[in-house]
């Protein structure tokens, strides 16, 4: 599996050849800047599929945050900030009275069965 195909790709690495040929810096720094997790980490195809089997096998369980964030990080093309994931991986702290209704303190998402409630088909 390829989270972001080739041809994704290619276009990504078009549009930033066509603004930085017109001297536009590409990415846009402004996108840097409202990312607070600098260097994250990068997850391979087989990362993003470990996560993606884990929460339908367990549900809210294995939503986090930090997962969250790493999934969408890990489709954005490379070297750009991603100000979503940095929205994510950071709600927690950001706005602790809300997220805390959201995102259980022993970890998961509370908005999304658990996936060991759910009767056998």
């Amino acid at each position: 599996m390829r989270l972001v195909p080739a041809r994704v790709r290619r276009i990504d690495e078009g549009i930033a050849r066509y603004m930085r040929g017109r001297e536009v810096v590409w990415p846009p720094p402004e996108l840097a800047d409202l990312d607070a997790n600098p260097e994250p980490p990068s997850l391979s195809s087989g990362e993003v599929t470990t996560a993606e089997v884990t929460t339908v096998l367990r549900g809210g369980a294995a939503v986090t945050p930090q997962g969250i964030g790493d999934v969408l990080r890990a489709v954005q093309p490379s070297g750009w900030g991603n100000p979503a994931a940095s929205l994510a991986e950071y709600t927690v702290d950001d706005v602790p009275d809300a997220a805390q209704e959201v995102f259980l303190p022993d970890g998961g998402m509370s908005t999304i069965p658990d996936g060991t409630s759910a009767a056998p088909c």
